[in-house]
């Protein structure tokens, strides 16, 4: 209970006026009135998942929220002296929305009897009021904010529409990821029940990778966006997901742009790409054939991070695919998390070896050689150098002298004794005496 603030929460608060009705309640809390503060705090419960209900319906149409709010009328309205309603909402609420998980629900109705002992003059053998103590009061203040009050009116279908519509309109003015994710956490992750999370997971994998029209192919990366933040938020539910229904994940687009968000997203979590079915698998696998660079990046189609690399290097030699060298970056994290950046550092080797012009070979050593230098290996400086000594478009380039200074300095800080630059004259040379 420590680590909770009750007033942090309370800002929280969604609707203005649950917000007035709560400061009522602390205040009550904190003059140690605890009887009228659990009198009240039921009052605000109730209230708030009426507005919420009555948002949901005047807002986003939904029609279980309208569904709900007829029978609570019914029930009212045929006797108007009587409570039970509020017992029914709270029913209501738990079995046809996914507000409330089944603790949530339980605790609220600990709170409603408490509700009554506290309202109703009900003696103990003391002939004593019956009053909550003060950690009870703040137990159900903790409950009532964070299974309700705090929450956003996402109670049903509609969640999935006011979620993509919302996220269609930020993600463009939010480009960087942190931002997104504070957004994204703070309006609704933080916020949601498992089961809504992995409904909205299902609904936004859908429109992303397999509805054909999304009104635009940047409201389809925006939702792949929000796809990609859901998953690193809630992995468990993610996963467990597609694990229920692999053939419904499976049911893809073909587009290469849905196939090429699809392979994206795989990359960042492999352990999906096993789940799923060869409905899915095949249109990705001829995707990555004719595609380079997602093909270079898709280490989830092999056992390991290393064998998808030794793949990748040998479909670069025989020329059947050649990713550009906006790769590298990503290519180099990952074999570096995996213990095995050695291979890329071979590729941009490669890369450089067969530069067909000097601007090429300015831009392979920039983006592919520079980066690294500093954790090549003595073998890798053996093949840097033999690589530049054949290829006339490496050391006789304008920025050679430059570039090849870098080189030197490295080899000489940590392999002077074992390799000896005089061996090398065309890379010598370019040194510039």
């Amino acid at each position: 209970m420590s680590d909770f603030s009750v007033e942090l929460a309370a800002e929280r608060i969604q609707n203005h006026r649950t917000r007035e009705y709560f400061s009522e309640v602390y205040q009550d809390y904190v003059a140690g009135s605890y009887r009228s503060a659990t009198v009240m705090l039921w009052s605000v419960v109730v209230c708030d998942l009426l507005f919420k209900l009555e948002e949901m319906r005047d807002a986003y149409h939904d029609t279980t929220a309208s569904s709900i709010l007829r029978d609570l009328e019914g029930r009212r309205t045929g006797n108007l002296s009587s409570p039970e309603w509020e017992s029914h909402l709270l029913d209501l609420v738990s079995s046809r929305t996914s507000l409330l998980e089944i603790g949530d629900c339980e605790t609220l109705r600990n709170l409603h009897a408490h509700r009554h002992l506290s309202a109703h003059p009900v003696l103990d053998q003391s002939d004593t009021l019956y009053s909550p103590t003060r950690e009870q009061v703040r137990a159900y203040m903790r409950a009532a904010l964070e299974s309700v009050l705090t929450k956003p009116s996402l109670l049903t279908r509609k969640a999935l529409d006011a979620f993509t519509d919302d996220v269609c309109t930020k993600a463009p003015i939010l480009p960087d990821e942190g931002s997104f994710c504070s957004y994204l956490e703070a309006k609704y992750f933080n916020h949601l029940t498992p089961v809504v999370l992995g409904q909205l997971f299902r609904g936004v994998w859908n429109i992303t990778f397999h509805a054909p029209d999304t009104q635009g192919e940047e409201n389809r990366r925006s939702l792949f966006r929000a796809l990609c933040l859901l998953y690193e938020v809630a992995g468990d539910v993610c996963e467990s997901a597609v694990h229920n229904e692999p053939s419904y994940f499976s049911e893809i687009g073909v587009s290469d742009t849905q196939l090429g968000l699809l392979s994206a997203f795989l990359s960042r979590h492999p352990q999906t790409w096993f789940v799923l079915t060869d409905q899915a698998r095949a249109p990705i696998r001829a995707f990555l054939d004719r595609n380079a660079d997602s093909y270079a990046l898709a280490w989830y189609c092999d056992e390991s991070v290393e064998l998808h690399l030794q793949h990748l290097v040998e479909r670069i030699r025989e020329g059947t695919q050649t990713p550009s060298l906006a790769t590298f970056p990503a290519l180099h994290d990952v074999a570096a998390e995996n213990g095995v950046a050695d291979i890329v550092h071979q590729l941009g080797i490669l890369y450089y070896g067969r530069s067909g012009n000097f601007n090429r070979a300015d831009d392979v050593y920039s983006k592919a050689v520079r980066p690294f230098l500093s954790e090549y290996t003595l073998d890798s400086f053996r093949s840097l150098l033999s690589t530049i000594e054949t290829n006339y478009q490496t050391y006789n380039r304008g920025l050679a002298r430059r570039d090849h200074s870098e080189i030197a300095v490295a080899v000489r800080e940590r392999f002077e004794h074992e390799l000896t630059l005089d061996d090398y004259p065309n890379f010598h040379a370019s040194l510039g005496g």
